[in-house]
């Protein structure tokens, strides 16, 4: 095999790779899309509202690293501000890092604004969709998780 016929189908096969994951990438946000119209939610797939230092603080993990919130379905639900979102984060520190994504969701008061319930988290094991799914039934049909300060008042 010549040189330039090895960058050619080295190019090829990272070209093809590229196209794969993006597809990917649009199907499962449009399922994600998809349901939150289904709850009469809405979606955004970055970070709008500036989440993940509330989320990194309560992560299921030691030192947590590079912490991103994407994916979040978000809405108004009785006095407060619902989301669900993925947390994707590092653990691990030589040569055990490890890149985990887990579905979380919580609610924010809308009055004090900025008082967070505690995450609730969905299993890991399950698929993304899934997660979603399977925290949208937990938090509709439970008693809903209490604000810190909500006893006080």
């Amino acid at each position: 095999m010549t040189p330039i016929s090895f960058l050619f189908l080295t190019i090829l096969v990272t070209l093809i790779g590229y196209t794969l994951q993006w597809t990917g990438e649009v199907i499962h946000r449009r399922k994600l899309r998809a349901l939150a119209q289904a709850w009469e939610l809405h979606f955004s797939p970055r970070d709008q509202f500036n989440l993940v230092r509330h989320v990194a603080a309560q992560l299921p993990a030691l030192g947590p690293a590079n912490v991103q919130v994407v994916d979040i379905i978000y809405g108004l639900e009785a006095s407060s501000h619902r989301y669900y979102l993925t947390a994707e984060y590092t653990t691990g520190v030589l040569r055990s890092k490890k890149r985990r994504q887990q579905v979380c969701t919580f609610r924010e008061a809308k009055v004090p604004a900025g008082e967070f319930s505690p995450l609730v988290f969905a299993d890991p094991k399950e698929p993304l969709v899934d997660q979603y799914q399977d925290l949208h039934e937990r938090t509709t049909r439970s008693v809903q998780p209490t604000f810190p300060n909500e006893a006080a008042r």
